[in-house]
């Protein structure tokens, strides 16, 4: 058929596509077994290589106080409150928070296998730091917020930290710790712009 020649809808009609035989196989087997098996590599794909690929269970840290260090396998992952995606098996996790004890564990992350594009595993961590001295917390976040105060105004494009008011509030964990005289006066005298004297 030349370039010139018209296509007709009777010649549209009189079109037909016949499959030759595989093998000796006939199309109407092929045909199906092919399509059996593009649908099974979809079901594999979508329902189990996501948990084959990359097993583990995301977990929920929740730690008093918070902004607490999370290392795992000795490296560090975050800070509290946080979630965190840790692989599948055995690991050790440490909670670390400057005038308080470290607290040390094992988890062992069960991840499942199927389903996890829709459903991930979940589980919780959970703990609270004993203070060894709520006078150091408070010190610790006095020179944080004094060193922050020399950084100049904050703009749009960083602010500053509440790190006076998070020691604080850390510091309250221990029943018994007093609340320092002179404190909100000494604290006042770095505040050189109202982030800090907010903060403060």
């Amino acid at each position: 058929m030349s370039d010139n020649t018209r296509i007709t809808r009777q010649d549209i009609d009189n079109v037909s596509v016949r499959l030759h035989p595989i093998l000796g196989v006939e199309p109407r087997v092929y045909v199906v077994v092919l399509f059996g098996l593009a649908v099974l590599a979809a079901l594999f794909l979508l329902f189990f290589f996501p948990g084959l690929r990359n097993p583990g269970a995301s977990y929920e840290f929740t730690v008093d106080p918070p902004g607490s260090a999370i290392v795992i396998d000795g490296a560090y992952a975050g800070s509290a409150p946080c979630r965190l995606f840790v692989p599948a098996g055995r690991h050790d996790v440490r909670i670390e928070r400057p005038g308080f004890n470290s607290h040390a564990s094992v988890i062992v992350s069960r991840g499942r296998v199927f389903g996890t594009l829709f459903y991930k595993p979940a589980a919780e961590f959970k703990t609270a730091l004993e203070p060894v001295d709520a006078r150091s917390v408070l010190s610790t976040g006095v020179a944080s917020y004094a060193s922050w105060a020399l950084a100049g105004s904050p703009s749009e494009y960083y602010q500053i930290p509440m790190v006076l008011s998070d020691a604080a509030r850390a510091a309250m964990i221990q029943p018994e710790a007093k609340r320092p005289a002179g404190l909100a006066g000494a604290v006042s005298s770095y505040a050189v712009h109202s982030q800090s004297m907010r903060d403060a």
